[in-house]
């Protein structure tokens, strides 16, 4: 802002015209900056059939963090190991009575933190699916639903019927705020010649 300001004086004295093109310039070098980022969605979960669709939906409405009796702990345990090894971007880092815990996604990818946790005759099972990167933040959420839903119901998620959609956010921005740069020293250059 403070180097706005002294351009402007210096320009004020050479070309009071010169003074609105350069905070026009600026202004629009802003405003492509914004629209662009915007442009930048995150990767999105699609399913591609009506029953995957449903699946998903029944999937999300179910909660990340839930009880189970004790008697369906070996079961839900099983299910728990299978489905990070299977549907897990990450290789397992921990596997325990009570901790299933994938390496730390690298961007991109999605690692699994499963936690089981004694509660009186119940267990507490809490499911995160954890994203390497923020773009990847809906599906991990999606997912996160997924497994927790079939770590209950035992139905088996329809994986081969959903699809990633991805906006990935693009250069873009960078060239905007540079091409800004650059027309404003352009016409600091212009206002010096006349």
């Amino acid at each position: 802002m403070q180097l706005l300001r002294e351009l402007n004086c210096y320009i004020k004295n050479s070309h009071s015209n010169v003074v609105l093109n350069i905070k026009s310039a600026a202004v629009l070098c802003i405003i492509i900056s914004l629209s662009f980022i915007s442009c930048a969605t995150p990767i999105a979960l699609k399913p591609k059939t009506p029953y995957a669709a449903q699946y998903l939906k029944k999937a999300k409405r179910h909660p990340t963090e839930y009880m189970i009796p004790r008697s369906k702990d070996y079961l839900v345990w099983g299910r728990a190991q299978s489905f990070v090894a299977k549907y897990g971007d990450m290789k397992l880092q921990i596997i325990s009575d009570f901790v299933i815990d994938t390496y730390n996604p690298t961007m991109g990818n999605l690692g699994f933190r499963i936690i089981k946790t004694p509660v009186g005759d119940s267990l507490q099972i809490t499911v995160q699916c954890v994203a390497g990167g923020t773009e990847l933040m809906p599906v991990a959420v999606d997912y996160s639903h997924l497994c927790a839903y079939y770590l209950r119901s035992g139905i088996e998620p329809p994986f081969d019927e959903y699809e990633k959609i991805e906006c990935r956010p693009s250069p873009f921005p960078a060239l905007a705020i540079l091409s800004g740069i650059g027309i404003i020293v352009y016409l600091l250059i212009a206002a010096s010649i006349y």
